[in-house]
């Protein structure tokens, strides 16, 4: 069987040094115990959708569908228990997506827990040592007026409903997932 197989990557290499650590990973990979050929899209609907798997507040649930969905779309075909470092850095580089660690964290997390039935050997999110910057933290919210300017333009450009939805977000501070899960009764 290739290495190219082995690790669903290229089948040549700038350097011999490259090559045999592609072998190595690959020997590696092939002693290691199959994940019922489990690819990432299949578990990560059984993840979002499983309460087995559900975080108690409806908003984290969203949200972390929300923060894992793209990056399903990009590498959901590979089998769950190929994701590694290389995929992982490939997905981070140019730090546009430091964002999505923590969903994919807990997703990874639960990937090789007992209840998904140990599904990876080690998350490849994990101690990844970024760091989470000021974000908005100094940054001023807009003024009422501004808010109601907003609101204004979004009832002309948009559906009411979102008039609606961004008037209740401003005046409770509720993020976009908790507005997301909120239920009329």
């Amino acid at each position: 069987m290739s290495v190219s197989r082995v690790l669903d990557g290229p089948g040549t290499f700038a350097t011999k040094a490259e090559a045999k650590r592609a072998r190595e990973r690959a020997r590696e990979r092939l002693r290691e115990p199959h994940s019922k050929g489990i690819t990432l899209a299949v578990f990560w609907e059984r993840w979002t959708t499983d309460p087995l798997f559900a975080r108690p507040k409806d908003s984290t649930n969203i949200h972390n569908r929300e923060r894992t969905r793209l990056f399903v779309e990009r590498y959901g075909s590979r089998r769950i228990d190929l994701v590694d470092d290389e995929i992982m850095g490939e997905w981070l580089a140019g730090g546009g997506r430091y964002g999505t660690v923590p969903a994919l964290r807990a997703m990874f997390n639960d990937a090789a827990s007992a209840k998904a039935g140990r599904l990876v050997r080690q998350n490849p999110f994990a101690q990844l040592g970024i760091s989470r910057g000021p974000g908005r933290r100094h940054q001023q919210p807009p003024s009422e007026e501004q808010v109601w300017k907003l609101i204004r333009c979004a009832r002309e450009l948009a559906c009411p409903s979102f008039a609606a939805w961004l008037q209740v977000a401003a005046f409770t501070g509720l993020r976009p997932g908790e507005l997301d899960a909120l239920r009329e009764r």
